[in-house]
C-alpha cells in the first residue's frame, strides 16, 4: 500500500509505501513526506535493490492495487506487478457498487474500527493534502491497510474457490485486465493543447452569447440562464409556453426533458438549449481535458473495474466514454470535435476497432433468437429486418428508428413506456409496437421470461466468463429491478467481457510491434500504432476480436470494422 499527498499520479508525490510479508508485521519505506527521517523511495530510484524487490516469484497483494502501481510505475519506475487485488477478488463476489472500500471491509469481515477517525483531525475532507497528517499517524494508519489487505487476501481467497469464481471471472479476465489498463494508463493519450484551447475560446464565448440574448430577449428577467426560479417564470408566465405534463415532472420545471418539449416554441427556448449544451461540454470536457493533461500534454485517465454492476468498464478524469457521439448530422459537430482534441503521437496513427452490434450479437446466440440469428448468418441490416417483418418493403425512416430502438431496448427491459417516451410516440402505438415485436421474436420473449426465473430460482445470473449479477432477496421494491437485471446482465456484461478480452490479447500481440492500447470505450478499443505497421497491427486487432467473439458466442457470426486517422474524431 502507498499513501500519496492526492490522487493524481501526476502532480501528487507519494508519502510513504508499506509492505507486510505475514499480516502481523509491517515494514515503512519512507517517502516524501515533510516529517519523515528520509526519502528512501524518490533518492533511491534506479536502485537495483527495487528490481530485486519485485522479482520475487509469489504472489503480490494490493487492495485497488492499479492506483499504487500508477504512482509507482510513474513517479518511481519500480517494475511493479500485482497477482492478487483484494478490490477486485471482492468485486468477484460482490459486484455492488459502492462496497469494496478496504475500511468497510476491514469492518465487515475482521470488526476492525475506524482506524481512520485520526486523520480526521487534521485533514478537512477526503480531498485535502495527506501530507499534513503527522508522520507517527500517517504510519499506523498505512500500516492498518496493510494489514487488513493481507488478512483479506487470505479470506476472499477460499470464497473464490468456494464459489467457483477464482479463474473465471477473477484469474481469466479481472487480474489481467488490471494490468492491461494499467499500461494504458500510464501510457495516455496525447491531447492537441492549442486547439483544445482553442475549442475552450470559442465555445466560452459562444456560451456568453447565448446568455446575453437571453438576458436581452427577457428583457432583464433572466440574468442567470442557471437559475430554474428566473427560467420557469420567463418561460410559464411571461412567454405562457405550455407546461410540462409528463410523469413524476413539475410543473414549473425546467429540466431538459422539460426544456426538450419546448423546442422550436420560442428563439429563448433554443438559445437556452445552446447554452446549455455548450456549458455542459465546457464543463465536462474541454476544461478536464486541459486540467488532466501533464508537461507533455498527455492525458492520463482512470478506468474504473468496478464502476458498474453489469462489468461495462467506466472511465474518469476525464470521463472519455461519455463524449458524445461523434455525428456527422450534430449542428456544431459538438462530439466530432472533442474526440479530435486527442490525436496521435508524431510518427504514429490512430485505429479504432469497435464491435459491431456485440449487444444484439450475445443476445442472439444467448436466447437461440432463429431471426436474429438469420440476419447476422446471412450479413442482413437487423434493424431493416425487422422494420420489414412489421411494416413491409415500404417502411419509413421512423419505423426503421423505432425497429432499431426497440432492437436493443428490449434487451435492457424497455417496456412500452419507455419507447414512447424516448421515440416520441402515443403509448398505444408503442405498446402495439411491442405486441408486434413480441409476435417476430417468439424464442427472445420466452428467453427473458426464462432468465427471470432463474433469477427467481438461483438468485443470480452470470455471462459465460463466469461474471454474476446477485439480487438474492426479491420483493415488491426490487421486482423490476431484477426482471431487468436479468436479461440486461449476461447480454450487456457479455459484450463487456469479451471487449475487455479481446483487448488484453490485442494489447499483448501488438506490444512487439511498437503499438498500444490507449482506452477502451464500450465495444471499442483506440490502438495507437508506429506508421509503418498500420495496416499489421489493424488486421491483428480486427482477428483478435472476431476470434474472441466466436470462442465465447459460436452460435452467431461476428464482426469487428476498423478506422485509422491521426485524430480520434476524424478516423476513415
Amino acid at each position: 500500500d502507498i499513501e500519496t499527498t492526492q490522487v493524481r499520479m501526476v502532480d501528487e508525490r507519494i508519502l510513504l509505501t508499506v509492505f507486510t510479508i505475514d499480516g502481523k508485521h509491517v515494514y515503512i519505506v519512507p517517502g516524501a513526506h515533510r516529517e519523515a527521517p528520509l526519502d528512501l523511495l524518490h533518492n533511491t530510484v534506479g536502485d537495483s535493490f527495487w528490481e530485486r524487490l519485485w522479482s520475487n516469484q509469489g504472489e503480490y497483494v494490493g487492495h485497488n492495487a492499479k492506483f499504487d502501481q500508477r504512482f509507482l510505475r510513474y513517479h518511481l519506475r519500480w517494475p511493479t506487478k500485482c497477482t492478487f487485488d483484494t478490490m477486485l477478488a471482492h468485486y468477484a463476489l460482490d459486484e455492488r457498487k459502492g462496497v469494496h472500500d478496504l475500511k468497510g471491509l476491514g469492518a465487515r469481515y475482521f470488526d476492525v474500527p475506524d482506524y481512520e477517525v485520526d486523520l480526521h483531525n487534521y485533514l478537512d475532507s477526503r480531498n485535502d493534502d495527506y501530507g499534513k497528517v503527522p508522520w507517527d499517524v500517517l504510519c499506523r494508519y498505512a500500516a492498518w491497510d496493510a494489514i487488513i489487505t493481507w488478512h483479506l487476501y487470505k479470506t476472499l481467497k477460499e470464497e473464490l474457490v468456494d464459489e467457483g469464481l477464482g479463474e473465471w471471472p477473477f484469474g481469466q479476465l479481472l487480474i489481467p485486465l488490471q494490468s492491461t489498463l494499467l499500461e494504458a494508463e500510464l501510457s495516455g493519450i496525447k491531447i492537441d493543447y492549442e486547439y483544445t484551447f482553442g475549442l475552450q475560446e470559442e465555445w466560452t464565448k459562444i456560451k456568453t452569447e447565448a446568455a446575453a440574448e437571453l438576458l436581452a430577449l427577457s428583457d432583464g428577467l433572466v440574468t442567470n440562464p442557471n437559475s430554474t426560479q428566473q427560467l420557469a417564470k420567463y418561460f410559464y408566465q411571461v412567454l405562457k409556453l405550455p407546461r410540462p405534463t409528463g410523469r413524476k415532472m413539475s410543473p414549473n420545471s425546467t429540466s431538459a426533458d422539460a426544456i426538450a418539449h419546448l423546442k422550436g416554441m420560442h428563439s429563448a427556448v433554443d438559445i437556452l438549449l445552446k447554452y446549455r449544451r455548450v456549458a455542459k461540454l465546457l464543463s465536462s470536457y474541454i476544461s478536464n481535458i486541459l486540467q488532466f493533461a501533464d508537461d507533455s500534454d498527455v492525458v492520463h485517465c482512470d478506468f474504473m473495474i468496478t464502476g458498474t454492476e453489469t462489468g461495462r468498464l467506466s472511465i474518469r478524469d476525464p470521463a472519455l466514454q461519455t463524449i458524445p457521439r461523434a455525428d456527422e448530422k450534430e449542428e456544431g459537430q459538438y462530439g466530432v470535435r472533442i474526440k479530435n482534441c486527442f490525436v496521435a503521437r508524431p510518427g504514429h496513427t490512430l485505429i479504432n476497432v469497435d464491435y459491431n452490434q456485440a449487444e444484439l450479437r450475445v443476445g442472439a446466440a444467448l436466447s437461440g433468437e432463429p431471426f436474429l440469428l438469420e440476419a447476422y448468418r446471412t450479413n442482413t441490416d437487423v434493424h431493416a429486418a425487422v422494420a420489414i417483418a412489421m411494416y413491409g418493403q415500404g417502411y419509413s425512416k421512423t419505423q426503421r428508428m423505432l425497429a432499431k430502438m426497440v432492437n436493443f431496448s428490449y434487451l435492457y427491459g424497455g417496456s412500452e413506456y419507455s419507447l414512447a417516451e424516448v421515440g416520441g410516440i402515443p403509448i398505444e402505438t408503442a405498446r402495439g409496437f411491442i405486441r408486434e415485436y413480441d409476435r417476430i421474436m417468439t424464442r427472445l420473449r420466452a428467453f427473458k421470461h426464462e432468465q427471470a426465473l432463474l433469477m427467481q430460482r438461483q438468485h443470480y445470473v452470470s455471462t459465460r466468463t463466469g461474471r454474476r449479477r446477485r439480487i438474492p432477496f426479491r420483493s415488491r421494491a426490487n421486482f423490476d429491478e431484477a426482471k431487468k437485471a436479468a436479461i440486461n446482465m449476461p447480454v450487456q456484461g457479455g459484450a463487456s467481457d469479451l471487449t475487455s478480452l479481446a483487448a488484453i490479447r490485442v494489447a499483448q500481440s501488438i506490444k512487439p510491434l511498437g503499438a498500444r492500447l490507449l482506452v477502451l470505450v464500450h465495444d471499442a478499443m483506440l490502438l495507437e500504432c508506429p506508421d509503418e505497421v498500420v495496416d499489421t497491427v489493424k488486421e491483428i486487432a480486427v482477428r483478435t476480436m472476431v476470434a474472441t467473439g466466436e470462442e465465447f458466442y459460436p452460435e452467431v457470426p461476428w464482426r469487428a470494422d476498423a478506422e485509422v486517422g491521426k485524430r480520434w474524431g476524424s478516423m476513415h
